[in-house]
């Protein structure tokens, strides 16, 4: 399980979604659209350089996030702040 799937499926039920219809493809489609946020938030942040880096780690590691995000916490001052409002605007908007 991805790690910001229990997110996801919050968002959906906050969204109005009945727990039945949060399976499989809208969980798939809306996690992608997070990511997709996400990483460009990140690139946003980061100085060329490391863009760069986390771009690479990104496509050298297709499927695992997990180094790539890793090395954007080390370069991002208050990541899980950075990350956490990310989500919140995110749920904001989905929600509307």
């Amino acid at each position: 399980m991805n790690t910001f799937e229990p997110f996801i499926r919050d968002v959906l039920l906050q969204a109005g979604f009945h727990p039945t219809e949060i399976m499989g493809e809208i969980v798939d489609e809306t996690m992608d659209i997070f990511m997709d946020r996400v990483i460009t938030k990140i690139t946003e942040r980061l100085e060329d350089e490391d863009k760069v880096i986390f771009l690479e780690l990104l496509e050298n590691n297709e499927g695992n996030l997990n180094p790539a995000f890793e090395f954007a916490r080390m370069k991002i001052k208050n990541y899980e702040d950075f990350l956490e409002d990310i989500m919140d605007v995110f749920a904001a908007e989905y929600v509307e």
